[in-house]
């Protein structure tokens, strides 16, 4: 059966939506790709071409003589396993008979339910996770309890200037900042000896591992525009961080020994 122009516009509209947070929560472009394609074709789209780009995605659907093409923007890159999770787990549950505005209006019901944690709870795992890192990395309990608090502090100031809209790189640089002069006041205090395991440590969260993981999947999977584009973004967020340390480091006057 021939689809009107305006169901189209229902299935762009509930598939773009779920594209694009989708990519913002992590996932590859192809798995995007694969996820949306298999959607619109199970609401009886009779053709679909798609295009995923790093901060765009374009989607022209045709059934019959009619067509409709969109276009989305993509915002801000957070990785949530969980949500991606359910949106993958909507896209692989669509059939013929469902409705494509019931599905739109589930996708917007998830993205306005946090399912995770608050913010205080999140700030806590991160140094909770750096200070296990420093076990792994053979420190001391004093050590530990550095990695914990310069964490703690950093990841705070990050949640801050994420809410308020702050541009990535300077909210990482100042994050690796803070934790810098965080582990150096520590060691000023007479409670750290040394900041080569705490300052390691405490600035771990802040790697965009998510990324450069995607972006390998990305260019061996053939999508090179998105693979380089994620990649020169992971690596400009790694800058950020060594700007921060070595900045940290000038105003205490120390070195990673």
């Amino acid at each position: 059966m021939e689809l009107s122009r305006d169901e189209l516009k229902k299935i762009a509209d509930t598939s773009l939506l779920i594209g694009k947070t989708m990519l913002e929560s992590g996932a590859e472009i192809s798995i995007v790709e694969s996820s949306l394609c298999n959607m619109v074709q199970s609401f009886g789209c009779e053709k679909v071409n798609l295009s995923v780009l790093p901060k765009t995605i374009s989607m022209t659907l045709v059934s019959g003589n009619e067509f409709r093409t969109k276009m989305i923007h993509i915002e801000t890159f957070s990785p949530d396993m969980q949500k991606l999770s359910e949106l993958y787990r909507i896209t692989k549950n669509v059939t013929p008979e469902c409705d494509p505005i019931a599905v739109l209006q589930e996708t917007k019901k998830l993205l306005m339910y946090d399912q995770q944690f608050n913010a205080l709870e999140k700030i806590f795992a991160a140094a909770f996770a750096c200070a296990a890192f420093a076990a792994l990395f053979q420190g001391s309990a004093v050590e530990l309890m550095g990695a914990f608090v310069a964490a703690f502090l950093a990841m705070s100031l990050k949640k801050i200037l994420d809410v308020r809209g702050f541009n990535p790189l300077l909210t990482t640089t100042a994050a690796s900042l803070l934790a810098t002069i965080s582990v150096g006041a520590l060691i000023s205090l007479g409670i750290l000896e040394e900041n080569k395991i705490a300052l390691a440590s405490s600035v771990l969260f802040l790697v965009p591992g998510v990324q450069l993981i995607n972006t390998f999947e990305d260019i061996i999977k053939g999508h090179y525009l998105s693979g380089l584009a994620r990649g020169l973004h992971g690596l400009m967020i790694s800058f950020s961080i060594v700007f921060g340390i070595a900045v940290g480091l000038k105003l205490i006057g120390g070195s990673i020994v």
